[in-house]
């Protein structure tokens, strides 16, 4: 799984700037996670890895996983993605989708 803090630039139009990579492979019990699960826990991991940086501030998650995008408005959640969306709401987080092809974190588990 794989995180990128990226910050926009002052540029016109903007232009965004890596700050950061993070990444990690996933335990043998993490690989039997559905995809909503691996999903958000990329999500939980680059939260917590950048930390210092994002808290406080308003984020701007991309993901390649439409339903993570609705995820807030979910009523039936399994315990790790209920745990997992408390974690998430000390944060200001709007989540976008992104085709995957378009998304610049994939190109690091990917290769």
């Amino acid at each position: 799984m794989s995180a990128i803090l990226v910050q926009e630039g002052d540029e016109n139009p903007p232009k965004d700037h890596v700050v950061s990579y993070a990444s990690r492979k996933l335990l043998d019990r993490e690989t039997r996670y559905s995809t909503v699960e691996k999903e958000l826990l990329a999500i939980v991991f680059g939260l917590q890895k950048f930390r210092q940086w994002v808290y406080a501030k308003p984020i701007h998650v991309y993901t390649d996983h439409k339903p993570i995008t609705f995820l807030n408005s979910l009523v039936k959640h399994s315990a790790r993605l209920a745990r997992w969306s408390l974690i998430l709401q000390e944060y200001n987080i709007r989540t976008t989708y992104v085709p995957g092809k378009h998304q610049l974190a994939d190109h690091l588990t990917r290769l």
